[in-house]
C-alpha cells in the first residue's frame, strides 16, 4: 500500500517535488503501488493543497542580472546598429570640425598680434609675433559649432572611460583617443566660462586623427564585409591623409607669425603643394619654411612618416602575396548582376582547364560567363600563365580554399551560381579516396545552396549513388569500360562520342562551319600518304553535333506533326540534310529511333544531328521547274508518305523490350564455379591451363587490366547485350597483374564466356597463353601506377611501347589503347624512318607553330579508334549544362542505360549496297530496314580485304533475346544490378 510504503512527510515531500499530479500519477504506477488507492489519496489531496490544482499555473522569466555598465557597453559598443550610428555620428563631426578649422582660418587670415581684446590700439608689429600662436580671431558661428563638437565629443569620451575602466584611471586618461579628446575638446568647453577665452587657438585639425580612430572601428565591425587587404588598405591611406593634412595645417598657423615680406605666404594651398613636394622626396625648394618652430614641426612630422608608413607598407605587401596566394575574390554585387559557374576540384591540371575553358566558352550564349576557379591548392607557373591570357584573365578567378568551409563558398559565390562542376582529379593513388573527396564536396555545396545545379564527375561506379542529389553524374571507369566495348563491336565508337562531346567549329556571327582545308592543321600534310584526303573529310564531318527542339516549334519537322517516326527522319534527311535519331514524348523517355510505330507529336522533343542548330539557319525555297505538282500522288513530296503507309501495312511491331532501368543482357542461369573461371589454373572441374586448349569457336577478346574491378561488368554487358546473337558472342578473356578480389569474381561468374588469368602484358608468353592468336581484339587498359612518373607525359611510355612490339607480333590483331595523356596517341600507328626531310619549308614550320589546341582529334590513332583517352570526354560534363539530355542519349548509345521502345546501336558490312552516296544510303536503309545511320567506317582495304565500307545504325528492338536454361527450368533473362 501507498500509506505504508510512504509515510506522510515523504509523501509530502514527494507531492511538492512533482508539483504536478500527473507525474506524481505516473510515479505511483513505477512503484507498483495500489492504483485505486493511490487516486483515492490523489483525490482527497486535492483539498489539502489548492496549489497541486493544474489551473493554478504562474508565468516564469529567465533573465540574466546585467549592470547599468554591461548594459551601456551593450549599446555603444556591442549592438550593431546603435554603435554604427554613434561611430558614424562621430566619424562626421570631426570631419566637420577639421572643415570648420580650415574655413575659420581661410575667412581670418591675418594673424592676432597682441592680447585679443587686451588693448584696442595693438602698437607696432614685431615679426616673429609669438603671441599670435596663441590667439585667434573666430566668428560665433564656427565658435558654437566646435564647442558643439566639443560636447558630443566629450560625451562619448566619457562613456568609453566608464565602458573600458579597469581599475586605472590614469592609463585611460593618457591612451592615444581620450589624450587627443582632451586637446580639442576640453579648451572649448572650458571657454564657455570666460569670454576671453572664446578666441584662443585649439589644434582642432587633430580631429582629423580621431576621424581616423572612428574609420578603423567601423572597419572592423563584424557585420561589414571587408577583407584585410581592404583594411590594411585603408589603414595606410588614412594615416597617409591625416598626416598630410596634420603637416598642411601646422606649417600654416606657424608660417602665418613669420615676416614673409618678397616671399609667396604659406596659404592653405601653398602648404599642401609644400607637403606633397616634401612627402614625395622631390624638393623643388620653391617654398621653404623660416621659424625654427615649422622646421622642427616638419622634421617631426618626417620622423613620423619615416618610421610608420615603411611598416604599414610592409604588412600591405604581406597581406597582398596572402592574398595573391588564396586567389581573387568575387564580390556579391557582381554576383548578382552578372552569370558565374563554380569549377570545385583537388587539383586543377593544365589539361583540365584548358579543355574546360576552350569547350565552355564554344557557345556563344556563354561569352559573358565568368568561370570560379575553387581549388585547395596553389596553382603552379603554368596555370597562372593559361589564366594571363587575354581571352581568360577578365572572365577567370581563381580562389584558394575548400568546399568544404561555408566561407570559401561565400567567397566563391556558390549561392549566386548558374551551376557548380565539381571534378575528380584521375591522377592520384587512391582513386577510392578521391571519389570521398568528391562526395563530401558534394553534400557540402548541396547543404550550402541546395537550389544551385550540380554537375558531378566521380572515378568508380560504386560511389556513383551517393551523389545522385546532384542533377547530372558521370563515373568515368563506368563510361570508359562501356566506350572500350563498343569499340569491340563497332570500330571507332569512341572517336565517335568524343567527336559528338567536342565543339570543332569557327564561329562566324554565331553560325559554325566545319575546319576546311586551309586549317593549320593540314597544311604539313603529305600529299603521298594521303591520296583519299582523308584528313579533309573527316574535319569537315566533325561540325555535326545533336541538338534538340520541340516539334511544334521546329522548322524542321513542324510540317511532319503525325507522321511516324521512320517517315519524319526519311523526309527531313531528304528535304533538309539532317539526321533524325531520337524523340522524347511529353510524359516519357528519350527513345533512340523508335521505329515506324511511334507517331510524332506537335508536343514531342525531337533530336537531330545537324551541322548547326536550326535556330541558326535560315531556309529558302528553290523552285524545280521537273518537280511534280504538290498534288500529284506521284510526286517526290508524296512518295516517302505512300511507301510507308503501304510498307507499314505488312510490318507487326512488337514491344522491344519490358521496362527495366538496367541494361538487359545474357546470364547464366547459376553461376559458375569461381575456381573455373581461372584460364590458366587447372581446378577439379576442368583441366585446361591455356585459351588454345578451349577450342572457342569465335575471336576472343581480351581485356589487360592492371587491378580488375567491379567497374569490368560495364565492359562486358555491352558485349553481352540481348540484341546480340546467341552463336556471335565472343569470349572475353581478362588478364590482370593482381590477383582479383571474391566480389570481382563472384559478379563475372554469372556471364557467360567469361574468363579471368594473371598475367603481364610484357610477357609474351602470358600474352600466347591468353589467346591473342586467336583474339580479334586487344584492349588494353592503361595502368593506374604508371600515372605517377616524374616526367608527367611519360605515364604513357609503357602502354605505347607494348601496342607497337604487340603491332610488329600480330599485324592482324585489332588493339585498342587507353592512354592518359592525349598527346601520346601520335606515337601509335605511325612508324618513324629515317626518310624524313632534313629542312622543313618556313610555311611548314609555321604550320607547326599554329596547330590548333584540338590537334588530338586529328590523329590516326585516335581516328581509327585504336587509342582512347577518359580525358577527352570531360567535355561530356561541359556540354551537359548548354544540352541537358546528352548524357542520356551518350549512355543510350553505348548501352550503359536503356529505356522501353529505344533502339540499339549496331554495325552492319554494306558491301552489297548500291548507295554512292551518304544520302542514297540513309534513305535506303530507312526504307530497308527501318535504320538510321549515323555514321561510316572506312579501312584500308587489305590483302584479302577484311573490311571495306561499314556502317553503324540504330535497329529497332523486336524482342528480348535470351541464354538458353537446361531443360525443365523457366527460361528467364537477368539484369546488372
Amino acid at each position: 500500500m501507498l500509506s505504508q510504503s510512504l509515510g506522510n512527510n515523504q509523501l509530502n515531500q514527494l507531492i511538492i517535488k512533482l508539483g504536478n499530479v500527473d507525474l506524481f500519477t505516473t510515479a505511483l504506477q513505477k512503484d507498483n503501488s495500489d492504483l485505486a488507492e493511490a487516486r483515492y489519496l490523489l483525490h482527497g489531496l486535492k483539498y489539502h493543497y489548492p496549489e497541486l490544482d493544474p489551473n493554478n499555473k504562474v508565468r516564469i522569466q529567465f533573465y540574466t542580472h546585467v549592470s547599468a555598465k554591461e548594459k551601456l557597453d551593450y549599446i555603444w559598443n556591442r549592438n550593431f546598429k546603435t554603435a554604427f550610428f554613434v561611430r558614424a555620428t562621430l566619424l562626421l563631426l570631426k570631419l566637420l570640425s577639421c572643415v570648420v578649422y580650415v574655413a575659420n582660418f581661410v575667412e581670418f587670415e591675418t594673424p592676432i598680434t597682441h592680447c585679443y581684446k587686451c588693448n584696442d590700439s595693438p602698437g607696432n608689429v614685431t615679426y616673429p609675433t609669438y603671441s599670435a600662436l596663441l590667439w585667434v580671431e573666430r566668428s560665433l558661428f564656427f565658435y558654437v559649432v566646435e564647442v558643439c563638437v566639443a560636447a558630443l565629443s566629450i560625451g562619448d569620451t566619457i562613456v568609453l572611460i566608464i565602458c573600458e575602466f579597469r581599475g586605472n584611471i590614469v592609463e585611460q586618461i593618457l591612451s592615444y583617443r581620450v589624450f587627443l579628446e582632451l586637446i580639442v575638446s576640453v579648451p572649448f568647453i572650458a571657454s564657455l566660462c570666460h569670454p576671453l577665452f572664446r578666441y584662443l587657438y585649439v589644434p582642432s585639425f587633430l580631429n582629423c586623427w580621431l576621424a581616423k580612430v572612428f574609420i578603423s572601428k567601423i572597419l572592423y565591425m563584424e557585420p561589414i564585409a571587408f577583407s584585410s587587404m581592404q583594411r590594411l588598405l585603408m589603414k595606410l591611406t588614412t594615416f597617409i591623409t591625416c598626416l598630410a593634412f596634420t603637416c598642411m595645417c601646422g606649417i600654416h598657423y606657424l608660417e602665418r607669425i613669420q615676416d614673409r615680406t618678397g616671399e609667396e605666404e604659406f596659404s592653405f594651398f601653398n602648404s599642401f603643394w609644400f607637403v606633397i613636394v616634401t612627402f614625395s622626396t622631390v624638393g623643388y625648394g620653391d617654398m621653404t619654411p623660416i621659424g625654427w618652430i615649422s622646421k622642427l614641426f616638419v622634421i617631426f612630422t618626417i620622423g613620423l612618416a619615416l618610421i610608420f608608413i615603411p611598416v604599414q607598407l610592409e604588412a600591405l605587401s604581406f597581406a597582398w602575396g596572402e592574398k595573391q596566394k588564396l586567389g581573387g575574390s568575387y564580390g556579391h554585387r557582381r554576383a548578382e548582376k552578372e552569370c558565374h559557374v563554380v569549377l570545385c576540384t583537388s587539383n586543377i591540371t593544365e589539361d583540365i582547364l584548358n579543355e574546360f575553358m576552350n569547350e565552355f566558352y564554344a557557345y556563344p550564349k556563354l561569352q559573358n560567363y565568368y568561370v570560379i576557379l575553387l581549388c585547395p591548392l596553389e596553382f603552379d607557373g603554368k596555370i597562372n600563365a593559361m589564366l594571363e591570357n587575354p581571352s581568360w584573365s577578365q572572365r577567370v578567378i581563381y580562389i584558394q580554399g575548400s568546399a568544404l568551409k561555408v566561407s570559401d563558398l561565400i567567397r566563391a559565390k556558390v549561392h549566386y551560381a548558374e551551376c557548380c562542376f565539381i571534378f575528380s582529379s584521375r591522377n592520384v593513388k587512391d582513386r577510392r579516396r578521391e571519389d570521398e573527396a568528391t562526395i563530401l564536396r558534394t553534400w557540402a555545396i548541396k547543404d550550402f545552396a541546395s537550389h544551385v545545379p550540380l554537375y558531378v564527375q566521380v572515378l568508380q561506379p560504386e560511389h556513383k549513388q551517393l551523389v545522385m542529389s546532384a542533377n547530372y553524374v558521370i563515373c568515368e571507369d563506368e563510361l570508359k569500360y562501356a566506350i572500350l566495348a563498343s569499340n569491340c563491336v563497332c570500330p571507332a565508337m569512341s572517336t565517335y562520342i568524343s567527336l559528338l562531346v567536342h565543339t570543332l567549329q569557327g564561329s562566324k556571327s554565331g553560325t559554325v562551319y566545319a575546319l576546311d582545308e586551309n586549317h593549320p592543321l593540314f597544311s604539313n600534310r603529305n600529299p603521298a600518304e594521303n591520296n583519299d584526303q582523308w584528313e579533309l573529310q573527316y574535319a569537315r564531318s566533325t561540325a555535326q553535333e545533336i541538338y534538340d527542339k520541340t516539334v511544334e516549334k521546329s522548322k524542321f519537322f513542324k510540317e511532319y506533326v503525325g507522321f511516324s517516326f521512320m517517315e519524319a527522319a526519311f523526309l527531313a534527311h531528304r528535304k533538309y540534310g539532317c539526321m533524325t535519331i531520337g524523340i522524347k514524348p511529353t510524359e516519357g523517355q528519350l527513345m533512340l529511333n523508335p521505329g515506324p510505330h511511334h507517331i510524332i507529336k506537335a508536343t514531342d522533343t525531337i533530336y537531330y544531328f545537324y551541322t548547326t542548330s536550326e535556330d541558326e539557319t535560315e531556309i529558302s525555297v528553290v523552285k524545280n521547274e521537273n518537280e511534280a505538282p504538290k498534288d500529284d500522288p506521284e510526286s517526290n513530296n508524296n512518295r516517302g508518305s505512300q511507301f510507308f503507309s503501304k510498307l507499314q501495312q505488312d510490318v507487326v511491331m512488337t514491344t522491344p523490350y519490358p521496362s527495366f532501368q538496367a541494361p538487359i543482357c545474357y546470364l547464366l542461369p547459376e553461376n559458375r564455379k569461381i575456381c573455373c573461371l581461372n584460364l590458366f589454373k587447372p581446378c577439379e572441374h576442368d583441366q585446361r591451363t591455356c585459351a588454345a586448349e578451349y577450342n572457342f569457336k569465335n575471336p576472343l577478346t581480351i581485356l589487360c587490366v592492371e587491378v580488375p574491378s567491379v567497374a569490368i561488368c560495364n565492359f562486358i554487358v555491352p558485349l553481352r547485350h540481348h540484341c546480340r546473337e546467341r552463336y556471335a558472342l565472343t569470349p572475353i578473356i581478362i588478364m590482370t597483374e593482381n590477383n582479383p578480389d571474391v566480389n570481382f569474381l563472384a559478379a563475372i561468374s554469372y556471364y557467360p564466356l567469361v574468363y579471368y588469368c594473371i598475367g603481364r602484358l610484357e610477357d609474351l608468353n602470358d600474352v600466347i597463353r591468353a589467346g591473342v592468336t586467336q583474339a580479334e581484339t586487344l584492349v588494353i587498359v592503361d595502368k593506374e601506377s604508371s600515372k605517377f612518373a616524374e616526367e608527367s607525359y611519360m605515364a604513357d611510355s609503357g602502354s605505347v611501347v607494348n601496342v607497337y612490339f604487340l603491332s610488329r607480333m600480330f599485324p592482324d590483331l585489332e588493339i585498342i589503347t587507353e592512354l592518359t595523356y592525349p598527346a601520346n596517341m601520335r606515337f601509335l600507328g605511325v612508324h618513324y624512318t629515317q626518310n624524313a626531310p632534313k629542312e622543313l619549308s618556313f610555311s611548314q614550320k609555321k604550320a607547326l607553330e599554329a596547330t590548333p589546341q584540338d590537334q588530338d582529334l586529328f590523329r590516326r590513332a585516335f581516328v581509327s579508334g585504336s587509342a582512347i583517352s577518359t580525358s577527352m570526354l570531360d567535355t561530356l560534363l561541359y556540354q551537359s549544362y548548354v544540352k541537358p539530355y546528352i548524357i542520356s542519349v551518350i549512355y543510350l548509345l553505348i548501352g550503359l542505360k536503356q529505356h522501353q521502345g529505344s533502339g540499339t546501336l549496331i554495325f552492319r558490312t554494306m558491301a552489297d549496297s548500291n548507295a554512292k552516296t551518304f544520302t542514297e544510303l540513309y534513305q535506303e536503309m530507312i526504307e530497308k530496314y527501318y535504320e538510321i545511320p549515323i555514321g561510316i567506317y572506312r579501312s584500308i582495304a587489305l590483302d584479302p580485304p577484311r573490311r571495306r565500307k561499314r556502317r553503324w545504325s540504330f535497329k529497332p528492338v523486336k524482342e528480348v533475346v535470351v541464354l538458353d536454361q537446361p531443360p525443365r527450368r523457366r527460361r528467364r533473362f537477368g539484369t546488372l544490378g
